[in-house]
């Protein structure tokens, strides 16, 4: 009967509707400063059907177009840039297509550090958390999210810095 009423009054949920999830990502005094000097760096958030095709791709995969659609091939739903500034905080309520299992952000430093540059959340967790990142010198942190890894990839703490160590 609840449904009924709820329907009547038009507050059923659309089954299709997007999901909500809060994305901030927190860019860093030092952002991209591979080369001693701080400058901005393009972020790419992707709506993703299967993360296996985004976790194998290089950088240089993601920064090209065609190359990134090659690579990603029917996996991709969406994807768009956000270009962050040393000290910038981006926060966003992002709607995510509801054929979307994955959230994916990629950091495109000049000079990236292995494994820290681009990262995978499941969008039903992200749903109920959120996701806070950091962008720093040469990587990406997460801060909240639990994050997806790549098959035979040993486990670490996303949130940490210490063992990062920018390439020259």
């Amino acid at each position: 009967m609840t449904g009924g009423v709820m329907d009547m009054a038009g507050l059923k949920k659309d089954p299709n509707a997007p999901v909500d999830v809060k994305l901030a990502i927190h860019a860093g005094e030092n952002l991209n400063a591979s080369s001693g000097q701080p400058m901005a760096v393009v972020t790419k958030i992707y709506y993703l059907k299967n993360a296996e095709a985004f976790q194998r791709a290089p950088l240089t995969q993601l920064v090209d177009t065609d190359a990134e659609k090659a690579a990603l091939g029917d996996s991709i739903i969406a994807a768009r840039e956000v270009t962050l500034t040393p000290g910038q905080r981006y926060e966003h309520l992002e709607k995510v297509p509801k054929t979307a299992a994955y959230i994916a952000v990629a950091g495109l430093f000049y000079a990236p550090a292995p494994q820290r540059w681009k990262y995978v959340f499941e969008v039903k967790a992200a749903e109920d958390t959120g996701i806070v990142m950091g962008a720093h010198a040469c990587a990406m942190t997460v801060v909240t999210g639990k994050t997806v890894l790549p098959p035979g990839v040993p486990g670490f703490d996303p949130a940490r810095l210490g063992s990062v160590q920018c390439p020259s």
